[in-house]
């Protein structure tokens, strides 16, 4: 296992520094970041809100440092990528804390939507933002005034140049199924996006321009979410896990909401062309790692290192990680296992420091769309697919014979365990109207709908083309045709969101699917 684990570590390795010096800029005099636990670097453990024990931090600092892990966080990789020293959080005071490279503002806890009363984390992604404005408002005044605080304090190009990170909405999810069904949820996930669109602004019209959006993970398979609605208080559906112990229905809306980041995310590109947008999908990378944790050196993909229980979860509700409390009349403390580097779950919410550096590697090699087979320049890469797609193909024979895949295909397995898409068949039955009479054509389930109930999805255009004429439409987001021909990319994604609800697929689409299901725009 081990030899299997330094293998991997060393090809990820060389995979990152080719890929920064080929794919990602990675320049940034300085990073502000923004999130929850996933990437809180003390702010919490500062405003004495909570208190962190060991074993938290055994791992590289040897003490506690009010990171949720055992270690590093992926923002700390990420720093060290970029060549810089580690976030100070921003409520940070003793010690001379050093934000002359950036600030990080997240705090466990955080949502994107705003606090309620009886909300653990009075700083929501809001006051995040708010707090950062007040910062650069006070760097600004201090600039001028004293030389010697250059040394402690971003420059005021760094606001502009710097980078702006994201890592928060996965306590969104988690608390909205308390009280919330599936269908619920989903309802309610736009909310959750524009309320995490009027912060996006809110940076933006301060000067901001570069940003780096992570999606969220697989709430799904979190030990935590696993023990309240699988087993627990919450359990209703004993089935409603995969066969990796997930469960669907969280993993579900956790796919959903990124769909909906993922489509915030071109809407920001076309509405500031000045903006450099960065979406990542973890969601893929960290359901990757718990599918096939053996395959990169993991024993145990869902369940906790420092926990309380034993079992396949070995968490407790009761007693978080590190803490001692009477339980059923005797002592019970959540301790930490002997070998941390062999578990994906570090408390049964949080990672551990070895698995947070996969999740790294696997970003850094920046995982692109799929090339199409004839494309050739700016070197294409196949490593994780191709796409044969051709405009005005039929089932017929074709002009393009398809003889094999680029050779930056690493494996041969993938031919096999990979999935083949097929979307055809449209042009065979409008050129049989030349000659046939078969009457009307009908469409399919998903895209009937689009058709008939377009108003009530935000569509005014069900059959008016957007771009016709010559010209295009102002709108292109209220039309379901783009050029008479093919769908526009908001009715795309309609149909792709409706594919995901599993009522137009046989058999539906499950969590048991070799990969989990990505659609990107």
């Amino acid at each position: 296992m081990a030899s299997r684990k330094c293998v991997f570590l060393i090809f990820s390795l060389f995979s990152i520094c080719l890929t920064l010096a080929n794919s990602i800029k990675f320049n940034y005099p300085a990073v502000f970041n923004f999130g929850d636990s996933n990437s809180d670097t003390g702010d919490i453990f500062s405003a004495g809100i909570e208190a962190l024990y060991p074993p938290y931090g055994e791992k590289y600092f040897h003490r506690r440092t009010g990171r949720y892990c055992d270690g590093r966080l992926i923002v700390d990789f990420l720093m060290e990528a970029m060549g810089l020293p580690f976030l100070n959080p921003y409520l940070d005071s003793v010690g001379m804390p050093n934000f002359q490279k950036g600030c990080n503002f997240a705090a466990a806890g955080s949502t994107i939507m705003p606090v309620t009363p009886t909300a653990f984390c009075p700083f929501s992604f809001g006051i995040q933002v708010d707090q950062f404005l007040r910062f650069k408002s006070r760097v600004l005044e201090l600039l001028p005034q004293n030389a010697r605080v250059d040394e402690y304090i971003p420059a005021e190009n760094f606001f502009k140049e710097g980078l702006y990170m994201f890592d928060i909405g996965q306590n969104d999810l988690a608390g909205a199924f308390y009280p919330k069904t599936l269908e619920e949820v989903l309802a309610w996930i736009p909310t959750v996006i524009e309320e995490f669109e009027s912060g996006i602004k809110k940076l933006y019209d301060s000067g901001a321009r570069n940003f780096w959006i992570h999606n969220t993970g697989p709430a799904g398979c979190l030990p935590q979410n696993i023990a309240q609605f699988q087993t627990g208080m919450f359990g209703k559906d004993k089935t409603n896990v995969n066969k990796f112990g997930c469960l669907r229905e969280h993993n579900m809306a956790a796919r959903v909401f990124n769909l909906e980041l993922h489509a915030l995310c071109e809407k920001l590109k076309t509405q500031y062309p000045d903006v450099n947008v960065r979406y990542v999908d973890i969601y893929s990378i960290k359901y990757d790692l718990i599918a096939n944790h053996t395959k990169y050196g993991f024993e145990s993909p869902i369940r906790a290192c420092c926990g309380y229980g034993g079992g396949k979860l070995n968490y407790n509700i009761n007693v978080a990680c590190g803490h001692t409390v009477a339980l059923n009349g005797t002592k019970a403390t959540a301790k930490g296992c002997s070998n941390s580097a062999a578990y994906v779950s570090w408390d049964g919410i949080h990672y551990t420091q070895a698995a947070n550096n996969f999740v790294v590697q696997l970003e850094a090699m920046d995982l692109l769309f799929l090339h199409s087979y004839l494309y050739s320049v700016g070197n294409p890469s196949f490593r994780k697919g191709c796409n044969f797609a051709a405009a005005e193909s039929t089932r017929g024979s074709c002009n393009f014979i398809c003889k094999k895949l680029d050779n930056h295909l690493t494996r041969k397995s993938f031919f096999k365990k990979g999935l083949y898409m097929f979307d055809m068949g449209q042009n065979d039955i409008s050129l049989a109207f030349n000659s046939k009479n078969f009457g009307r054509d009908t469409c399919l389930d998903s895209e009937h709908s689009v058709r008939i109930q377009n108003r009530n999805k935000g569509f005014e255009q069900p059959i008016m083309a957007s771009c016709g004429h010559n010209q295009r439409c102002d709108d292109s987001s209220e039309y379901v045709s783009w050029d008479g021909i093919h769908y526009t990319e908001a009715a795309n994604r309609y149909v792709s969101l409706q594919t995901l609800t599993r009522n137009y697929s046989d058999p539906p689409f499950s969590d048991e699917m070799p990969f989990p299901l990505k659609i990107k725009f």
